[in-house]
């Protein structure tokens, strides 16, 4: 069907730039000439204000203005007003393209930046960023949002992607110079570092159940309680302050801290001390683990899995199991490439490591690297 002069629509030979339809079903088109508009239901078109001026590209925002550009630094509110013959007024917002994200976020493209519009700030709600900040070129012009909220947007030299920090910062005044993070109940996680003590804290900073006991590793264990390691031994947190397990004798003349920390299938504690190696707490006594098939290395973590085994992860891109007496060795022969092997997740019956160089994906017979 062609909408000619006699529905009102009559750009002449000028070029038609865009179609856009607005939350009440109107349509709204742009021209060199004019842009125009028509109301649902309606058969003719009418010129929308401000005229006289050439406006091609068109959004829409979330409070269904409908936003107008003329192509090079000025952006108009388009209004169903008749034109009242006077020049333009003086641009509503620079900028030579205006887009709106899913969350209703204005972003508007200019020659040599983008600015991306928050509400409720002042004085100047607006983002920048040029090529000085790291924008890869001039011209910014095409916009995309794909399916996780990232916004990709293009320059006359290449493609910039922005998308949002998921990282929030705790409040500085938390003071963690050497931290431990232990996750715990009620969206809280224990805090803990070499000389303030440890505590539980909330996504807002908030402290509770400040105890004067350092941890620098936690596991869980087999009963589903948080199991800290600290320079008096084991700690569980618990009523009346929680239950200690006495660490070995050979720690108490340097009190170093646990670095690694696991609890097996069969109830024994296996706890990692710098320089003086792994201990076993096993019929409530420690002993030093002196196993030859275990490597000579340093340990840096342990974790249990769910059969009750014991996984130790060590310098040098290595890997222990021990299962009861048995012990299995891993490393570069069944595909594992971290280098220092620093920590491990076991979810959904998958068990993922990482290290220095990277993670990796156990399959039950080799490591599948990320």
């Amino acid at each position: 069907r062609r909408a000619g002069p006699d529905s009102g629509f009559d750009p002449g030979a000028r070029s038609v730039w865009q179609v856009l339809f607005d939350r009440d079903g109107t349509q709204w088109v742009s021209s060199d000439r004019a842009i125009y508009y028509r109301r649902q239901g309606d058969s003719r078109y009418h010129v929308a204000s401000p005229a006289n001026i050439a406006l091609s590209s068109m959004a829409l925002g979330p409070d269904g203005t409908v936003w107008a550009s003329n192509g090079s630094d000025a952006n108009y509110k388009l209004s169903r007003r008749a034109p009242d013959g006077q020049p333009p007024p003086r641009p509503d917002l620079p900028g030579s393209g205006m887009w709106f994200d899913r969350a209703g976020t204005m972003w508007l493209l200019s020659e040599d930046r983008v600015e991306r519009m928050l509400p409720d700030v002042f004085p100047d709600p607006r983002q920048r960023i040029t090529r000085e900040q790291g924008l890869s070129g001039l011209n910014p012009q095409t916009f995309f949002e794909d399916r996780d909220g990232n916004v990709w947007i293009g320059t006359v030299n290449g493609l910039d992607q922005f998308r949002r920090n998921r990282v929030v910062p705790l409040p500085s005044d938390l003071d963690i110079a050497t931290p431990a993070l232990r996750a715990d109940a009620g969206g809280k996680v224990r805090i803990g570092g070499f000389s303030a003590g440890s505590w539980l804290a909330d996504a807002a900073g908030t402290r509770y159940e400040h105890t004067p006991r350092s941890f620098l590793s936690s596991t869980t264990g087999r009963d589903g309680r948080p199991a800290l390691g600290t320079e008096h031994g084991i700690w569980l947190p618990g009523p009346d302050g929680g239950t200690l397990i006495a660490p070995p004798p050979d720690t108490l003349r340097d009190a170093p801290m646990m670095r690694a920390l696991a609890q097996d299938g069969g109830g024994d504690w296996w706890a990692s001390y710098l320089n003086l190696g792994l201990y076993r707490h096993h019929d409530g006594a420690w002993r030093h683990v002196d196993d030859q098939r275990l490597p000579d290395a340093r340990v840096l973590s342990m974790w249990p899995d769910q059969r009750g085994r014991v996984w130790i992860g060590y310098q040098g891109n290595r890997i222990a199991i021990v299962d009861g007496a048995a012990v299995t060795v891993l490393g570069a022969a069944q595909g594992l490439a971290i280098g220092n092997v620093l920590s491990a997740a076991e979810r959904n019956g998958h068990l993922w490591v990482a290290g220095e160089l990277g993670a990796a994906l156990w399959d039950g017979k080799r490591f599948v690297p990320l």
